[in-house]
């Protein structure tokens, strides 16, 4: 998978070449920095893994260093959008001018970016997008970006106009907005996609049905990736109450109705099954499914919430 992983990278990037050789100068950049900002995004999700996987103590002190930074404030995602929001200005002049007028707008694209890409970014912060999981990007925080550009945008283009009236077109502006956001969210989802496909593709842990009820998933899913032992790798859904005999939920293959197990642990070819939330409708699926068939594992997933009686400081 890694081999052919980097073969597809190799095969992006050539067929990009190709295509930038015959492209004009502006269109060349773009595309060329798009490619590099989403290799930039394959690498933070790799150093993301090996935050998780390292040894603190023993990690070199420049990474210790990058790994104590990260956590206080969100450097690799601000590095990130800097340079979505760089692209998605550039990019706005290129859309927005032909190859002859693009020389003349040029010099005051060189003159704000960095004020621009500054400003926006300070909006991006006071509207408070760096606090949301990528690994979970969803429609919520998608409105959150939505309204973290729009304020990033008038906060940019106000202080524009304060530093240099003229020179700045609103037909930019405008279309900065759109490739902003596109690019904002689209690195966002693609890094929750990213990371999906990977928890999606892996090998590790025991293969298990996840007998629940469907709209509970999700986040049964993800807290059995942070439980070390038994380490459990959900492959498939089982809802004996879901209407749908065939679907996907969080991901994986939702199976219903009366043989919903039996179709699920048949069509994962898991041995092991987890139950979550003991739903007597779900309970009693199970119990007459291993009276007739026996042979499988059974883990109990459960959530308990408990009055603190003490609290001991050692």
């Amino acid at each position: 998978r890694t081999a052919w992983l980097f073969w597809g990278l190799a095969a992006v990037g050539g067929a990009v070449g190709v295509l930038l050789r015959a492209a004009p100068r502006g269109t060349a950049v773009l595309l060329g920095g798009i490619v590099v900002a989403l290799l930039a995004l394959t690498g933070a999700y790799l150093l993301t893994i090996r935050f998780r996987t390292m040894d603190r103590d023993a990690a070199p002190p420049l990474l210790r260093w990058l790994v104590q930074s990260h956590a206080r404030y969100p450097v690799l995602a601000l590095v990130l959008d800097g340079v979505w929001v760089t692209l998605a200005y550039y990019g706005a002049y290129v859309l927005r001018w032909s190859p002859e007028e693009l020389v003349a707008q040029l010099p005051y694209f060189e003159r704000s970016v960095i004020l621009f890409v500054g400003m926006k970014l300070i909006g991006f912060i006071l509207a408070g997008v760096y606090d949301m999981r990528w690994a979970s990007f969803g429609l919520y925080d998608a409105f959150r970006v939505l309204r973290a550009n729009l304020f990033g945008t008038l906060l940019a283009v106000g202080f524009l106009f304060l530093v240099e009236r003229e020179g700045l077109s609103r037909g930019v502006v405008a279309i900065d907005f759109l490739v902003c956001l596109l690019f904002t969210t689209g690195g966002r989802l693609t890094f929750r996609i990213i990371e999906g496909t990977a928890r999606a593709l892996t090998d590790e842990g025991l293969p298990v049905v996840v007998v629940a009820p469907a709209d509970g998933v999700p986040a049964i899913v993800a807290q059995l990736h942070g439980v070390g032992e038994p380490k459990l790798r959900p492959v498939a859904v089982a809802d004996p109450e879901a209407v749908t005999t065939r679907a996907r939920v969080g991901g994986l293959p939702l199976y219903g109705g009366e043989r919903a197990l039996e179709d699920a642990l048949a069509g994962s070819g898991a041995a092991a099954v987890l139950v979550a939330g003991r739903v007597p409708s779900v309970m009693a699926h199970l119990q007459e499914y291993l009276e007739r068939h026996g042979g499988v594992d059974v883990f109990v997933y459960e959530v308990r919430v408990e009055p603190l009686r003490s609290l001991h400081f050692a």
